[in-house]
């Protein structure tokens, strides 16, 4: 069973991660287009790396992030028991077209596809912000004391807004079960209370 998880940073998609991992006993991979969790993996021996470097060699005429990804799919599609979660951002540096050139080999070989969203599109906002700031994406993020500023935010939620338009994109060629993140049913530790005036510039849709 090979499981994915296609969304945007901060809707809940580690949490889901885990909860399919255990009730279907995969393995779980991560982020499987991030560039530096894949340089950590092979770090910890989690990647082969005589076969990385090999198929390195035999890609040599790729940039690394491309050898990654095509590195990725294939191992995504040699694996029978795997969840991994899908950011199209992290291929942003191939441009828009190989963003969904590999997003779509990744989800054609995909048995089961879900997208999480936050619905609190505003929350998200604040959450990505924060992350940005502290660089702490995971449960061990210390509380966050300082303040974000307007332009932060609306820097962020144009980054969110791009990001969301691609999952769309992914969406109508690609059916799946949507997960949808309430803030009232968030396990997420040492959330940062926002006490500013900042406002969502504009409403993004949302996944049915």
């Amino acid at each position: 069973m090979r499981i994915l998880i296609v969304g945007t940073p901060r809707t809940g998609s580690t949490n889901f991660a885990e909860h399919i991992s255990k009730n279907k006993n995969c393995i779980r991979v991560g982020e499987i287009f991030n560039s530096q969790t894949f340089k950590k993996r092979l770090a910890r021996q989690k990647v082969d790396i005589n076969e990385w470097e090999c198929f390195k060699n035999d890609q040599k005429e790729l940039e690394e992030l491309e050898q990654m990804a095509k590195f990725q799919i294939k191992m995504f599609k040699e694996k029978d028991n795997i969840v991994a979660k899908l950011f199209p951002e992290h291929l942003n540096k191939l441009g828009f077209d190989k963003v969904f050139k590999y997003s779509f080999e990744l989800c054609d070989i995909a048995d089961e596809i879900y997208y999480t969203q936050r619905l609190d599109k505003k929350a998200q906002t604040i959450s990505k912000s924060v992350s940005l700031l502290t660089k702490y994406w995971n449960k061990d993020r210390k509380p966050f004391e300082g303040e974000l500023s307007d332009f932060m935010l609306s820097e962020t939620f144009k980054d969110i807004k791009e990001e969301t338009i691609k999952v769309f994109n992914i969406f109508k060629k690609y059916r799946g079960e949507v997960i949808n993140l309430v803030e009232k049913d968030n396990p997420y530790p040492n959330r940062y209370a926002y006490e500013g005036d900042w406002e969502l510039p504009e409403e993004l849709p949302t996944l049915k």
